[in-house]
C-alpha cells in the first residue's frame, strides 16, 4: 500500500538516505533511486553540504 506512494515521492527527490536496519520497503526505495540515477547515502556525514554563495 505504501510502496506506490513512496514511488511517487521519490520522483521528487534529489537523493536518498538509507538508514540502517532491515526494511524491504527501504530496500525497494533504494532500488528505485538507483534506477533513476539518484545518489544513495548510508550516513548523514556522506551528504554533501551546500556552501553559501557570496553576493557581489
Amino acid at each position: 500500500m505504501l510502496y506506490p506512494t513512496a514511488d511517487r515521492l521519490l520522483a521528487h527527490c534529489d537523493a536518498v538516505l538509507r538508514l540502517p536496519g532491515d526494511s524491504s520497503g527501504a530496500d525497494q526505495d533504494v532500488a528505485i533511486a538507483r534506477r533513476r540515477g539518484l545518489p544513495v547515502y548510508h550516513d548523514v556525514a556522506e551528504i554533501p553540504r551546500r556552501t553559501p554563495q557570496e553576493t557581489a
